[in-house]
């Protein structure tokens, strides 16, 4: 096992271990949760790409900064992890994943700010059920280790989203 250890959002550091030895089949409830993290983190990536670049909010365009670093990382363990269970990732996004980028792109100035901020909030809470179903309904020790893992990030992402929200006086 190799060890990798990430600061998210500039505060959380905690290490992380990803087996390239795992077990070769994972359940039905693990492979969708993994697929999950890999389309999650290409939706939170394209989108905060997109604020950041076009956003008019300086608060904004630094959660999405932060946000397109996380995801990255994230993104890159959930393919190693992926990979050494024989997963296939999907290669696009979900259709509702679709529909809101294609809103956000289509959104400038304040308003691409708001939006932005409250599809996070959504997005981040969505999250962390999915992810608290892993750690709680997982049949694999290593997806669980890395839900395990990730689950204060969500939480605190979840609560940088809430203050930007509130910040805009946004209904969520």
């Amino acid at each position: 096992m190799k060890a990798t250890t990430m600061v998210i959002v500039g505060v959380l550091a905690a290490p992380l271990a990803i087996g390239t030895a795992l077990a070769a089949n994972l359940s039905q409830q693990d492979t969708k949760w993994l697929q999950g993290i890999h389309q999650g983190s290409q939706f939170v990536i394209r989108i905060s790409e997109y604020e950041e670049k076009n956003g008019s909010s300086p608060l904004a365009r630094k959660y999405a900064q932060k946000m397109v670093a996380q995801d990255t990382y994230v993104d890159s363990r959930a393919k190693e992890m992926a990979k050494g269970q024989h997963v296939n990732l999907p290669n696009a996004l979900t259709t509702k994943q679709q529909q809101e980028l294609s809103e956000i792109k289509a959104t400038s100035g304040t308003g691409l700010d708001k939006l932005y901020s409250s599809t996070m909030l959504k997005s981040e809470i969505e999250f962390g059920n999915k992810t608290l179903e892993e750690i709680t309904h997982g049949q694999s020790q290593a997806t669980k280790n890395f839900a395990t893992f990730l689950l204060p990030a969500i939480n605190l992402e979840a609560n940088m989203f809430q203050h930007a929200v509130s910040e805009m006086k946004t209904p969520v």
